[in-house]
């Protein structure tokens, strides 16, 4: 039988070996594996997204890449869709529950330890950790979804959330 999945990958297969054989340098070639996890902490929810990247040459963070961006729980303001009121004036977004236990920084370090370094940028619905890992050959990346798979068991991202 075969699976939505097996599905999907023999169709990705199938545009990458006509791409090999017809090549066409006007397009980007470029290709994104992700998966996102939810897990429940400090009464909110922390979602996490782990992608494995092939961007085109002459992408900032190369040719072979992964990223783990984390949306930590924020505050909703009241009758606002949005988190907090960020601005190049008033910076924020930050929890401060977790803020004031170095939830933050002990992330950076988790994630350093995996090999991943970035920062913590602000948006209209709070602060989110954008954290990349360079990779020196698609031997490196393929191996990479186990790492992620490893990370996202870690027990400093809380209880995974089951889906209701």
């Amino acid at each position: 039988m075969v699976t939505p999945i097996r599905r999907r990958l023999e169709a990705i297969r199938d545009l990458c070996d006509s791409f090999e054989r017809h090549p066409r340098p006007s397009w980007n070639y470029r290709a994104v594996f992700a998966t996102n996890r939810v897990y429940l902490l400090n009464r909110g929810e922390l979602r996490v997204s782990y992608i494995v990247h092939v961007a085109p040459p002459g992408h900032e963070d190369g040719v072979f890449t992964s990223s783990v961006t984390v949306w930590p729980p924020g505050r909703k303001r009241r009758g606002s869709e949005r988190l907090w009121n960020a601005g190049s004036k008033r910076p924020g977004g930050w929890n401060a529950s977790l803020r004031g236990s170095n939830w933050y920084g002990d992330c950076d370090r988790l994630l350093r330890r995996y090999g991943y370094h970035g920062k913590w940028r602000q948006s209209p619905w709070g602060r989110f950790g954008d954290f990349w890992k360079r990779h020196r050959n698609s031997q490196a990346l393929a191996a990479e979804p186990a790492v992620l798979e490893k990370l996202s068991s870690e027990h400093f991202w809380g209880r995974r959330r089951t889906k209701r």
